[in-house]
């Protein structure tokens, strides 16, 4: 069988709503049945009535039979209100308690090297579309599934009436019917060969459009006037986004003036027939019924058209969704080694002849790095922009895999880990790490209220430095950063955010901690104060740091220089000054700079 067939897909999204409530199932069905069943009473109370009249009933009996069906078609319509109405929550409930968390978490589970990757990037895109919408995706099926059932129980409720008349109606309507699908099929084929092209587009309109607004962005779209620029990219992508809409609803045009015409033909023929019928002997009441069956027959015909096309797009995205979510990893996740069976053990890493280089490229970022660092032992990694530095982080990280080589984690192939468990023994602290618009305590922590160790929280502050500030504010750690979510929120220094950072990185106690150039944004005294801090509070990790300033590396038991890919220099401080080569160079060069600096301030 296809993967994600029309049948996986339905078999995928009711067991998702039979496990959140079976009762749902349940008014799924009476819902269709009660809306199918409503315009039949509104075709055959009419005939009712005639044929009452027809044979000379009385007035009582006839005002009794009037007053049953206005009962009955009361009944049904509040009913089919009511399942409609509660389905319809329920749905929304689905959606954003079901399958919203399994979109978020696949998002954040999925290896970093995928992740990154654009062909990703578009396939999550595409995947929103399940999730983000009413009438779309995943609740959008829910919806068009009711409508489809509706029609098809309708139509074969019609067609069991209209049969009774000649079955070559019956023959006739339904051919017409198809010819009206197959210009349906063509515009919808059209829709779907440039889906991806669309998704694509929506993507650019999004992060232009948020680009706009973030407050990140504010300052330098003032300064610089990138208004204009900013406006002039998204409203291209707009033009080809509703240049190729207008293409696309062209087609569905056509097959709605299509539809037009064939239902011209089709009255014509039905209405005429009838007539001839009536002029041989048929009852009148007879023909009122044949007559508003006919006329319902488009409809539910029509309807079954529109469902089917509704729900064609709503399972397209629905695959789109399930491809996004069944992708692959590339490491292994609960199913790998356990790298500390000793808690009390830190890391001792090796890169064994590692080379990289991004997919379809054929450039080595590293090229055959080889070293060793020792359980506990500080190491500065050191080099000019583009050396390679942050990549060699991230693939120690786990986030990359090697080109070739090995990186060995206590003697074992990172490759081999379990990834989630090597996360956990891992903290870094990134140029560009994350500050989100919560309390200080939950980005310190990463944990709900009722989840966070207090006292471990103003321990990890204090030895960051950072709680001198905390404790002066009202709310102390439970104020909130930024005013995102939170109008009283505050806005912290490029200082008081590292020390932040750095908390974070405390309160994990991982066994290996990475500094990934944090303090890019301070100057060279901040930087060398927030260093000797890192120095004071990593005994008995393995730590990794990485800086352009030279000055921040004294403290580190080694020093690796990396040039275009490959460690040219290794040693401590004073034997790479020794050799009086690259690392040395670089260290004079700064040092005049900051000379130079000191005499301008004096």
């Amino acid at each position: 069988m296809k993967k994600y067939s029309i049948w996986s897909n339905y078999k995928y999204l009711y067991a998702y709503m039979w496990k959140y409530s079976p009762r749902l199932v349940v008014d799924n069905i009476l819902e269709v049945i009660t809306n199918a069943l409503q315009p039949l009473i509104g075709v055959i109370f009419p005939s009712m009535i005639v044929g009452l009249l027809e044979r000379g009933s009385d007035v009582q009996r006839l005002i009794f039979t009037c007053l049953f069906a206005f009962a009955l078609a009361g009944v049904l319509s509040g009913l089919a209100n009511y399942f409609k109405n509660r389905n319809w929550f329920y749905y929304i409930f689905i959606r954003c308690e079901i399958f919203w968390p399994l979109l978020m978490n696949k998002s954040m589970d999925m290896d970093y090297a995928l992740y990154e990757m654009e062909d990703v990037q578009n396939s999550m895109s595409k995947a929103q579309s399940a999730i983000n919408f009413n009438q779309r995706g995943i609740e959008g099926f829910y919806h068009q599934n009711i409508l489809l059932l509706t029609s098809i129980l309708g139509l074969g409720l019609y067609i069991l009436i209209i049969s009774n008349i000649h079955l070559l109606l019956v023959v006739f309507l339904v051919i017409l019917s198809l010819i009206q699908y197959l210009f349906y099929v063509i515009a919808k084929r059209y829709d779907d060969a440039h889906r991806n092209e669309q998704a694509k587009r929506e993507r650019h309109q999004r992060y232009f459009f948020n680009s706009s607004s973030e407050v990140k962005n504010g300052k330098d779209i003032r300064i610089y006037q990138l208004q204009n620029w900013l406006t002039s990219i998204f409203e291209r992508y707009n033009r080809d986004y509703q240049h190729q809409e207008a293409k696309t609803k062209s087609l569905y045009y056509l097959y709605d003036f299509v539809g037009l015409v064939l239902q011209l033909i089709r009255d014509g023929v039905c209405y005429g027939y009838l007539i001839y019928l009536l002029t041989q002997g048929l009852n009148i009441s007879e023909f009122v019924l044949y007559l508003g069956v006919v006329s319902g027959f488009g409809s539910w015909f029509s309807q079954i058209s529109e469902s089917i096309a509704s729900l064609s797009r709503c399972l397209m995205e629905i695959r789109y969704y399930r491809e996004y979510l069944d992708m692959k990893n590339i490491y292994l996740h609960d199913n790998g080694k356990v790298v500390l069976p000793d808690q009390n053990q830190t890391f001792e890493i090796e890169f064994d002849d590692v080379c990289f280089s991004y997919p379809d490229s054929d450039r080595l970022i590293l090229n055959h790095v080889s070293f060793k660092i020792d359980s506990s032992e500080k190491i500065a990694l050191v080099g000019v922009n583009g050396a390679g530095k942050t990549t060699l982080v991230k693939m120690l990280c786990g986030f990359y895999k090697p080109t070739s080589g090995r990186i060995l984690i206590n003697g074992i192939d990172l490759n081999e880990l379990d990834i989630n468990q090597y996360f956990d023994q891992v903290a870094v602290l990134f140029q560009d790490s994350v500050l989100f618009s919560y309390t200080i305590a939950q980005n310190v922590t990463g944990l709900k209220d009722d989840q966070i160790d207090r006292n471990k929280l103003i321990e990890v502050l204090k030895k960051s430095g950072l709680y001198e500030k905390v404790a002066s504010l009202s709310k102390k750690e439970n104020t909130y950063i930024g005013k995102d979510i939170e109008k009283e929120g505050i806005q912290l220094s490029g200082g008081q955010i590292q020390k932040l950072f750095l908390a974070r990185a405390l309160y994990k106690n991982a066994h290996l901690l990475i500094l990934d150039e944090p303090t890019a944004a301070l100057d060279a005294i901040a930087e060398s104060e927030m260093y000797d801090q890192y120095a004071s509070l990593v005994k008995n990790k393995t730590s990794l740091f990485i800086s352009h300033r030279l000055s921040s590396t004294r403290f580190c038991d080694r020093i690796f220089f990396l040039e275009k890919g490959k460690i040219a220099e290794c040693g401590t401080h004073d034997e790479l000054m020794e050799k009086n080569g690259l690392y040395a160079n670089m260290f004079y060069i700064q040092s005049q700079y900051y000379k130079e600096m000191s005499e301008d301030e004096a």
